[in-house]
């Protein structure tokens, strides 16, 4: 299992953001990532622990994200919070949170996000706000000659698995019909039960 920390509050990820103007008599749009540094912010803490080379696997990912508690909580309630009694269910969103730390992790952590079999997220309250993320590959990275072998090894099974349905279809249609509970009997003749 891979872990990393990212120190400070969780980032919620949000839409890029576009300025329009007019020059030369034409209307321009321009669309720009305004979090690019909050990114390159936290892309710069992943990339120092990140030990391994880019994964190429399917993956497993678990992010808890570690909210700050409010300046005015009452020290029971911030106690309460602590242990986990006390659920986080303000925003930001979850799913804002997890695509933001998801984003910063393409291709640095792993090729693609499509990677992803498995994800789970939580927010809770803590007194030191951070972000952990655990990644587990589900195998070792597999290289191309490996997955050109496995594609063959499918299509030979797929082969497998349609002439034997050309089989059943043939015995299911033929003069002859597959008794379940005692031989073969004449197509003609009804099924009875005994």
């Amino acid at each position: 299992m891979i872990e990393i920390e990212i120190d400070g509050e969780p980032i919620s990820w949000q839409r890029p953001a576009h300025r329009s103007f007019r020059s030369n008599d034409k209307n321009i749009t321009v669309v720009y990532d305004k979090q690019k540094n909050d990114k390159e912010m936290v892309r710069w803490q992943m990339k120092g622990q990140m030990k391994e080379e880019i994964l190429t696997v399917p993956l497993l990912i678990d992010l808890t994200f570690r909210m700050p508690i409010p300046q005015a909580t009452s020290k029971k309630v911030r106690e309460q919070m602590k242990q986990g009694e006390v659920h986080h269910f303000r925003r930001p969103d979850i799913d804002n949170l997890s695509k933001f730390y998801l984003d910063c992790m393409n291709e640095l952590v792993f090729a693609d996000d499509a990677q992803i079999c498995t994800l789970y997220a939580r927010k809770v309250y803590s007194s030191y706000p951070s972000t952990l993320i655990r990644i587990r590959p589900y195998t070792k990275n597999i290289y191309q000659d490996e997955i050109d072998k496995r594609k063959e090894m499918e299509e030979d099974e797929g082969n497998s698995r349609e002439d034997g349905r050309r089989e059943l279809h043939r015995s299911n249609s033929g003069e002859k019909r597959i008794d379940l509970f005692g031989g073969q009997k004449n197509s003609h003749q009804p099924v009875r039960d005994e």
